[in-house]
């Protein structure tokens, strides 16, 4: 049994020896929540000089491929999951949790954790006489271990909560506030609320005395790594979710430069010049007799195609690290560079990503299904939740989930143009075709839609000799 009563240094030790891989994951968090123009900024303007950034600034291409790519893998609960179990009052409760308590979609929420920080985690907590859950941002928590023989056991939840205020006496004897960070610690058995000094909370362990009264760490912690209880998180995330839209930002900085020209002028009388270009540099010689004027124009020169080209070869090679295989990526249009960066994660393949998360996310499925039914039975025999019916038995529970099929989604020209390949080599008949294209058609709609096609095909064909009565000629 684990007393973190006794192991507070340690526990401690272990959130300051993480602290930097927390920051990170506040960092990526941000990206993912919308914030990635300030991190573009951020790197904007060690890089370039004050105007140069102002300019530039001006035309920042936020474009978030790190959030896309994130949404790309993580489509396991986007569609329908069935769970089956043997005993049919067991299956009858899991029903009424995924259907009352939306258990998909914090899975769903998990599957993006899973993919954006490689460790995520699912909370179980009480309110209004349910259980319920929720998937934290993994800079909000923290797995622990103490367990010599398996060190990647997790035997502690550390949970992240923020600011606490203490109150010291001054030199003067008066009593200041100030400021440390508080931590919530779940085992099977207890749970205890410290600071970062060290301090037990007792506000926070006044009503449960340190106990956990659910009798199972209320956390389903997944983790991508087979070596390590806390993974270390793929650097090379931030830098390409920064240096995609540096490098667009840079494109748009230049093509600024290439429709507006720098005049230059030297040896001229600059206040008899009515010109009004973006800017007309003035220099003098410095010879002093026989000077002429001169006028020119200072174009940057910068291969656009070049830098689409870079953008493109380093997203994909970033993508392929990720198990996210990429077709044949095509052409990006230098009017529309954005555009393309999106359309190489959108037409990415994630089938072999897809299924090594089947095979984490089913054993966390089992993990998540037995320690509810602990927590339920235990808060329903208490009659501390509505729904008292109980499980079998949490401990032997099995839950056997399937995912639905991955569907690459093809644009539909792309789809018309393989059917009509299809239809004209013979290999396919047309009702198929149609039916193929217009997936939710009913066998009435087909019908009426072949019906309209054909009528369509109809022409009349004038008199003449060939058809002397005008009759309808199918084309």
């Amino acid at each position: 049994m684990t007393d973190i009563f006794k192991q507070k240094e340690q526990i401690l030790a272990h959130i300051e020896k993480n602290k930097s891989k927390l920051e990170y994951n506040e960092d990526m968090f941000e990206i993912l929540e919308g914030a990635l123009i300030d991190h573009v900024k951020k790197s904007l303007k060690e890089q370039l000089s004050e105007d140069s950034f102002k300019t530039a600034m001006e035309r920042a291409a936020p474009i978030n491929v790190f959030r896309k790519t994130v949404n790309k893998r993580s489509t396991l609960y986007t569609d329908e999951v069935v769970r089956e179990t043997e005993d049919k009052g067991d299956g009858e409760l899991i029903s009424d949790y995924e259907n009352e308590e939306s258990i998909d979609s914090f899975f769903e929420d998990a599957n993006k954790g899973f993919n954006a920080y490689k460790w995520t985690t699912l909370e179980f907590f009480m309110d209004e006489e349910r259980i319920q859950t929720r998937s934290l941002p993994s800079h909000l928590f923290l797995a622990y271990s103490d367990d010599r023989k398996n060190p990647l056991k997790v035997t502690a939840m550390i949970k992240l909560m923020g600011p606490h205020v203490k109150y010291k006496k001054n030199t003067n004897g008066v009593e200041e506030a100030y400021t440390v960070e508080k931590f919530w610690v779940y085992t099977n058995e207890q749970f205890m609320a410290l600071d970062s000094e060290g301090d037990d909370v007792d506000e926070d362990m006044a009503e449960n005395k340190g106990v956990n009264e659910f009798g199972v760490i209320p956390f389903v912690y997944i983790n991508k790594s087979r070596s390590l209880l806390v993974p270390i998180p793929d650097k090379d995330d931030y830098a390409m979710s920064v240096l995609v839209p540096v490098l667009l930002t840079d494109l748009n900085f230049a093509a600024k430069f290439l429709a507006h020209s720098i005049f230059y002028g030297i040896d001229l009388d600059a206040d008899n010049l009515k010109l009004s270009p973006d800017a007309v540099w003035i220099f003098k010689s410095d010879k002093e007799e026989g000077t002429k004027p001169e006028v020119g124009t200072i174009k940057p020169e910068v291969s656009i195609t070049d830098v689409i080209s870079l953008i493109k070869e380093q997203l994909i090679a970033w993508l392929d690290t990720k198990n996210v295989r990429t077709k044949a990526a095509g052409n990006i249009d230098a009017n529309d560079a954005a555009s393309g960066v999106s359309k190489i994660i959108d037409e990415a393949d994630t089938t072999i990503d897809r299924k090594q998360q089947i095979r984490i996310f089913r054993a966390a499925e089992l993990e998540y299904w037995r320690k509810l039914a602990t927590i339920h039975n235990k808060t329903a025999t208490a009659k501390v939740i509505k729904n008292t019916a109980l499980f079998k038995d949490p401990e032997t529970l099995r839950v056997d989930v399937d995912y639905s099929e991955q569907q690459i989604v093809e644009p539909r020209s792309v789809v018309v143009v393989s059917l009509e390949k299809e239809v004209n080599a013979g290999f396919k008949s047309k009702k198929r075709a149609i039916k193929e294209l217009n997936p939710r058609a009913s066998e009435e709609e087909i019908e009426e839609m072949m019906a309209e096609i054909a009528d369509e095909r109809v022409i009349i064909i004038p008199e003449n000799e060939d058809n002397v009565d005008g009759e309808p000629v199918d084309e």
